[in-house]
């Protein structure tokens, strides 16, 4: 999820029968909008996100009742219980990286790493830009789709089907040309490097 669709996550959004979020709305410089696309979508949650949630839950809702409050609405909160601004994320989350060793990485760089990490386990793209929100899977497979594992070597793994190569033609039938590999075979060389400039 974007940053600005965290800070304003409400419990109301979360379904913990179907185990899904509803991404319903976004904070952006202080005013609540839509998602960046203008349309809600549901983001899956794994049973350890959700029991992680749960948890976050019980322990607000254990200290508002200490305060005499009620549990607040949002799901991320300031220690005050009001609304958290998105430098309240960004700036820990830098702390932390720099304490870890690790390089910096902008926040919205993890949403990279989520798609990352499901097309590494074979999710198609369709799933991918469902659960990324993006407008169109145009936009997941312009960005992402280089990341599809195994794709290219299929493609040319494919070629070496049987099924593949030239068949033989029944009497009477016309003979198809030959493919450059034949004609390299033959000795045509100069046919065969013709049609392969052709077909690169």
């Amino acid at each position: 999820m974007r940053v600005g669709e965290l800070i304003a996550l409400q419990w109301e959004d979360i379904d913990w029968n179907g185990e899904f979020v509803e991404v319903r709305r976004a904070i952006s410089r202080g005013v609540v909008g839509t998602p960046k696309n203008g349309k809600p979508r549901r983001i899956d949650m794994s049973d350890r996100l959700a029991a992680v949630l749960s948890e976050h839950r019980r322990a607000m809702a254990k200290e508002a009742l200490a305060q005499g409050h009620s549990l607040p609405e949002r799901v991320f909160v300031n220690p005050e219980g009001g609304e958290l601004k998105a430098s309240s994320v960004v700036k820990p989350y830098r702390r932390i990286l720099t304490k870890a060793g690790l390089r910096r990485l902008r926040f919205h760089d993890l949403r990279h790493s989520f798609a990352s990490a499901l097309l590494a386990n074979g999710e198609p793209l369709a799933y991918v830009k469902e659960q990324m929100g993006h407008s169109s899977i145009q936009i997941t497979v312009d960005v992402y789709g280089h990341l599809e594992p195994g794709a290219n070597r299929e493609a040319v793994n494919r070629l070496d089907d049987p099924g593949w190569k030239i068949q033989e033609r029944k009497s009477g039938e016309t003979a198809p040309q030959a493919h450059p590999e034949e004609n390299i075979l033959k000795g045509n060389t100069n046919n065969s490097l013709k049609e392969l400039a052709i077909r690169g």
